[in-house]
């Protein structure tokens, strides 16, 4: 073994000022029926002369977590309160449960699986028609800017369609990604109806718009333009937030609040989102 570097600093000036010899691994948790002897390891630390840190020499062990079992009192009242929140009517139907797995052993998401609570990872979101909305907004936006530039020339400055895109995109998704983010009631259908609504009104309000209506002979359609704003954003976009609670408030999901439960962990732990991504 060279000489110790300073976790720290990074500095090589030090000296030994605990030696206890070779030390079996304190979190090291042999089964009852291992013969041993166990695994030992140089057990030192290490004072460094420039910031003071003490520190280990050297730590080559691997960290084992603890497994316990579970004692027969314990799945009993598991078992209990299970039975006690179902008579309570606190396990709702369709929902979903996660469980943070414990070092000394035990679980309820058996007991709760058997009252219809399946934990995330065998969910999979029934959203086919937002995404295909979505998807289908995409192709047209793009599909949209190709064509306008094509009509106009290659003398025409078409730097402006960039900003009608971005305009397009969050008339279509923003009103969508902030109510699934914000209200538990929001449903598949009023994700459907914002992404149609922004979409739509975007595209109208940018054909009436003078981007695309003028009397100077510059302009795709030769007419006084219907609509005085380039950019249809400021319209567009709460017509989608406007078309996305409408939809949602004309529906009727009752597993929508559940959704966003399970949502909400997903997004602030992960758990289960790569069972998400692997199905689709």
């Amino acid at each position: 073994m060279g000489e110790p570097v300073c976790r720290a600093c990074r500095g090589q000036a030090g000296h030994l000022v605990l030696d206890l010899g070779e030390q079996p691994a304190c979190d090291y948790f042999p089964r009852c029926d291992d013969p041993g002897p166990d695994p030992v390891y140089p057990l030192q630390m290490w004072l460094c002369s420039s910031c003071g840190l003490a520190q280990l020499v050297a730590d080559p062990t691997v960290p084992e977590e603890p497994r316990g079992a579970e004692p027969a009192a314990l799945v009993a009242q598991a078992a209990d309160a299970v039975g006690r929140a179902a008579a309570a009517g606190f396990l709702p139907d369709g929902g979903r449960v996660a469980e943070y797995g414990s070092p000394h052993g035990g679980s309820w998401l058996g007991l709760l699986a058997g009252r219809g609570l399946p934990p995330p990872i065998a969910i999979h979101l029934d959203v086919p028609a937002g995404v295909l909305v979505a998807r289908i907004t995409a192709f047209v936006v793009g599909a949209v800017a190709i064509g306008i530039a094509i009509l106009l020339g290659p003398t025409f400055n078409v730097a402006f369609l960039v900003g009608l895109a971005f305009a397009v995109a969050a008339s279509a998704n923003l009103p969508v990604i902030v109510l699934s983010i914000f209200w538990k009631r929001f449903t598949t259908a009023g994700a459907v109806w914002g992404l149609a609504t922004g979409l739509i009104a975007s595209l109208a309000l940018i054909v009436m718009s003078p981007s695309i209506m003028g009397l100077d002979g510059k302009h795709l359609i030769h007419a006084a333009p219907l609509f005085p704003l380039e950019n249809p954003g400021i319209i567009s976009i709460p017509l989608g937030f406007v078309g996305a609670i409408l939809g949602t408030l004309l529906s009727h999901e009752p597993t929508s609040e559940h959704k966003f439960n399970e949502l909400l962990v997903r997004s602030n732990t992960g758990l289960g989102a790569e069972k998400a991504v692997a199905a689709h």
